[in-house]
Parts: C-alpha cells; sequence; structure tokens
C-alpha cells in the first residue's frame, strides 16, 4: 500500500490488533528516552515541527511557565479522549456542555456545540 506520510502517533494502549505503533516502538528500541511527542503548528510564514520523544519548552507559551498535563478518559476507546469541565477564548470564559472533549492533532477541524461556536464567534 501505498502512503502519502500518514503516521499513527497513538500510545501502546490504542493498539487493537497488537500492532507495533512508533512512539511505544521507538521507546522499546531505546531510540527515544520518553514515550510522548509534541508538535507547534505555525503559519504558512513560518515552519511547523514535530519533537518525537519529548517537548521544546521554547515553543510552548512562557518559558517559566509550566506544563499541565491530562489523563487520557477512556483510552479502551482508542481515541485522545479528555475530561473537560470549560474553555476560555482569551479572557472570557465559555458557557459550554461538554464533559469530554477528543483531541486530534491529524485534523485542524474543531466542532463544538451550536451554543458554544456562536459564543466563540461573537
Amino acid at each position: 500500500m501505498k502512503s502519502d506520510g500518514i503516521v499513527g502517533l497513538a500510545p501502546a494502549t490504542f493498539s487493537r490488533n497488537g500492532a507495533d505503533l512508533l512512539i511505544p516502538t521507538l521507546q522499546k528500541q531505546g531510540a527515544i528516552e520518553n514515550a510522548l511527542y509534541s508538535f507547534v503548528i505555525r503559519t504558512q510564514e513560518e515552519q511547523s515541527r514535530i519533537t518525537i520523544g519529548g517537548y521544546d519548552t521554547e515553543k510552548f507559551g512562557k518559558a517559566d511557565s509550566e506544563f499541565t498535563w491530562h489523563k487520557i478518559t477512556r483510552p479502551e476507546t482508542s481515541h485522545w479522549m479528555l475530561d473537560f469541565s470549560n474553555m476560555k477564548v482569551g479572557d472570557v470564559e465559555l458557557d459550554t456542555v461538554l464533559d469530554r472533549v477528543l483531541m486530534d492533532s491529524g485534523t485542524s477541524l474543531s466542532l463544538f456545540p451550536n451554543k458554544t461556536y456562536y459564543q466563540v464567534l461573537d
């Protein structure tokens, strides 16, 4: 099968048929110490980047800021599903009805309930 460069970056718990997944395999082979990755999506003028096995703190927020780590809510679903309680755009907290969200680095689409979507537009 020919491919155009799509690579699944799921953790080992997402493998339904025992397939060897990229990130866990790289860690098992000793190519990376940590089974994680990070990415920065930039504008057309700047180059986007992916870092496998870690993250570059200079690419995310302020140099002295701390990360907030989130657990995958239901790994058995094979989705990057996280618990969700609130959302802010700038200083405005949005009124949401969501309790979980799916994170997907393979798309730039964002789907919201209508009420939340129109709050973002306003």
